[in-house]
C-alpha cells in the first residue's frame, strides 16, 4: 500500500515542477504580448493568463495539503474556474495554431514557441486539478477530469501534429510558408509529440487504491 506520505511528497514535488513551467511560459507570454498584436493572439494571452493565476492559487494549496480542510470552499471555486478556463483555453489554442503562417518570420517563430510551451503544460495543470479533486476526497472526480479533459488534450496534440504534417506537405505545392520553421523546430515538435512524462500525467487513478491510501 502506498503511504500517504508518498503520494502527499509526489504532489508537492509535481506542484513545485509545476511551479518552474509556469514561470518560464510567462516569460514567453510577456514577449508574444509586447511583439504580437493581433486579435486572436491577445485574446488567447488574456484567457491564458486568467487561467495561469487560477493555477498558481490551486498549486499553492496543495503545496500544503494540511490546509485542505480549512479551504475546501476556496478548493471548490477554484476547480470550477480551472474547469471553465480550461475549456475555454483549449478551444482557443486550434485558432491560434492556424494563425501562425499569417504572422511575420519573426513572430512566426515566437508563436510556435509559445504554443510548444502550452501544449506541454496543460497536462500537468489537468493533472493538478485531478489532483486538487483527490485531496478533496472526490476520486471519481479526479479520474472524470483526468478521461475527459486528457481526451480533449490528445485530441488537440493530434490536431497539432497533423497541422504540422499538412504545412510541412504544403511546401511542395507551394502552399506553406512555415516549413522551414518546422524544420527548424523538428526536435522541440518531435519531443512534445513523444513525451512519455505528458502521458504519464493523463493516466487515471484506481478508486480502490486511492480509497485505501485515504482511509490509512
Amino acid at each position: 500500500m502506498v503511504s500517504t506520505g508518498v503520494i502527499v511528497a509526489a504532489i508537492v514535488i509535481q506542484t513545485i515542477y509545476l511551479g518552474r513551467k509556469l514561470d518560464r511560459l510567462q516569460e514567453t507570454m510577456d514577449i508574444v504580448s509586447k511583439d504580437v498584436h493581433s486579435q486572436n493572439v491577445l485574446m488567447f494571452m488574456h484567457k491564458l493568463s486568467d487561467y495561469m493565476g487560477t493555477v498558481e492559487s490551486a498549486r499553492e494549496l496543495l503545496i500544503n495539503s494540511a490546509v485542505i480542510d480549512q479551504t475546501k470552499d476556496i478548493a471548490h471555486i477554484h476547480l470550477a474556474e480551472l474547469a471553465r478556463q480550461r475549456n475555454s483555453l483549449m478551444s482557443l489554442l486550434d485558432n491560434l495554431i492556424r494563425y501562425i503562417p499569417n504572422a511575420t518570420e519573426r513572430h512566426q517563430d515566437l508563436i510556435l514557441d509559445f504554443t510548444n510551451s502550452v501544449i506541454e503544460l496543460l497536462p500537468s495543470t489537468i493533472r493538478l486539478e485531478a489532483e486538487l479533486y483527490d485531496q478533496l476526497g472526490k476520486f471519481d472526480m479526479a479520474n472524470h477530469v483526468v478521461k475527459t479533459a486528457g481526451g480533449k488534450y490528445w485530441q488537440l496534440v493530434d490536431f497539432y501534429r497533423s497541422w504540422c504534417n499538412e504545412q510541412a506537405q504544403g511546401v511542395i505545392k507551394g502552399e506553406s510558408n512555415v516549413a522551414g520553421l518546422l524544420e527548424a523546430n523538428g526536435n522541440k515538435l518531435k519531443r512534445l509529440f513523444t513525451l512519455d512524462f505528458n502521458k504519464a500525467l493523463l493516466v487515471e487513478m484506481p478508486i480502490p487504491q486511492l480509497e485505501s491510501v485515504k482511509g490509512s
